[in-house]
């Protein structure tokens, strides 16, 4: 569920947003250069505990956004997995990393978790 509402955040990346001055809102001056719109770095934060089998499909909808990637810092966290997400997550980040501004990868693969109800419940 996390993944799927983080998808829909990301796939609203494809608008680009760009802030102007008061003095670049009145237009270029004679002989002026045009203004150059550049995109805004963003962060895409990730939660992801046992879904390993949805990663793939996320990031493939990831790698897919019109966003320029160079303007994109991702910063994953995964913990108390029961399946392989951390292993695929690895492997995507080490194929991605020159793609994307930054990637902060955080991993555990610890299982100590004995309260909770299902493996995708988040526990703190």
């Amino acid at each position: 569920m996390r993944l799927l509402l983080l998808c829909v955040l990301i796939s609203l990346l494809s608008l680009h947003t760009t802030s102007l001055t008061a003095d670049q809102l009145k237009g270029p001056a004679a002989g002026d250069h045009p203004i150059q719109y550049v995109d805004r770095t963003v962060l895409i934060a990730v939660l992801a505990r046992n879904v390993e089998h949805i990663l793939p499909t996320f990031f493939g909808y990831l790698e897919r956004q019109e966003y320029t990637k160079s303007r994109i810092s991702l910063w994953i966290h995964s913990d108390h997995n029961m399946d392989h997400t951390g292993a695929v997550l690895r492997e995507w980040t080490v194929g991605a990393s020159g793609d994307y501004h930054s990637i902060k990868l955080t991993v555990s693969d610890e299982w100590n978790i004995t309260d909770q109800s299902n493996p995708w419940e988040w526990i703190p």
